[in-house]
């Protein structure tokens, strides 16, 4: 099954892409105005942030920047513009069968 269980083309789907999508842009703007307010604030973070919760903080803040906002980012435009349900992608095949696929026993 491809094509997004066949509603690929419809203007709903299409709306929903394009309102995800701007989502994505808005919570980068959000992650930037985090580094901003740390950045500009750096003497009362490191005042009261324990060691653990810097650590917490800033790396899950730079994970968000830099790898999974642009990541889904990238991901949500190639699915609104090659329309793909990859819940339901083609397995590769190995010696004519699907792979993690097992042969069932049958019952008597």
């Amino acid at each position: 099954m491809s094509k997004s269980a066949g509603c690929a083309n419809t203007f709903f789907w299409k709306a929903n892409q394009w309102v995800m999508i701007h989502l994505f842009h808005c919570r980068m703007i959000l992650t930037y105005h985090m580094w901003w307010v740390c950045i500009f604030n750096w003497n009362s973070v490191m005042e009261n942030l324990g060691l653990l919760h810097f650590i917490v903080l800033f790396s899950g803040l730079f994970a968000v920047t830099l790898i999974l906002n642009p990541y889904w980012t990238y991901k949500k435009t190639l699915q609104l513009l090659s329309p793909t349900d990859w819940n339901f992608e083609n397995k590769a095949t190995e010696n004519g069968k699907l792979n993690g696929e097992t042969h069932q026993k049958k019952r008597i």
